[in-house]
């Protein structure tokens, strides 16, 4: 095969113009504002910002130590919480547990709802969270209770998820973020 360029920038420009599929959500819209989460969905493409590469490289390191362990990465999870479809990708399987990767110093803990999900839909029994300071390689590893956590990110999904079908916005959620966020503007003035 010969490398075309024009093709290799189409393909480009179809990933990052990518939508969403309406009939399923991934866990990790919902770890992040549910406003955020739909007017990407509505109008935003996938950025790639440089925090977004560091995270890329670290998950790449960590999931590289991670092999030697025979842990599983990238595990595809598909299933339904109700009606509600699910798809996404956990960061880690290693036996009995689910491992999620964050690079942040922000411990959210809205970050436990997709891990709590990926849990639920892998049946494990065991969620941890890996935190690693894309600053400082400070690493903070825990585990998170399933059973107190999964229900709060279940209502997440139903929320989020009737804002997809009725088209409404789901409830603000304030953060000293919003000021960083691309889609302050829409949600100040509570725009479709």
């Amino acid at each position: 095969m010969t490398f075309n360029i024009n093709e290799f920038v189409n393909e480009l420009h179809k990933k990052f113009e990518q939508k969403y599929d309406p009939t399923w959500i991934m866990p990790s819209e919902i770890t992040t504002c549910l406003r955020k989460s739909f007017y990407i969905r509505k109008k935003g493409k996938n950025v790639i910002g440089e925090s977004a590469v560091y995270g890329i490289a670290i998950h790449n390191t960590v999931q590289d130590i991670a092999k030697k362990f025979d842990c599983e990465i990238e595990k595809e999870v598909n299933g339904k919480i109700g009606d509600i479809e699910i798809r996404g990708r956990a960061d880690l399987v290693c036996d009995d547990s689910v491992i999620e990767i964050k690079t942040t110093t922000v411990h959210d803990q809205r970050h436990y709802f997709q891990l709590a999900i990926y849990a639920k839909l892998l049946n494990l029994n065991k969620a941890y969270m890996l935190y690693i300071d894309r600053d400082t390689a400070n690493i903070t590893f825990f585990q998170i209770d399933i059973s107190f956590v999964l229900p709060f990110a279940i209502e997440r999904v139903k929320t989020f998820t009737n804002a997809l079908k009725n088209n409404k916005l789901p409830p603000k959620e304030y953060s000293p973020l919003c000021k960083y966020c691309i889609y302050k503007t829409y949600c100040d003035n509570d725009t479709l």
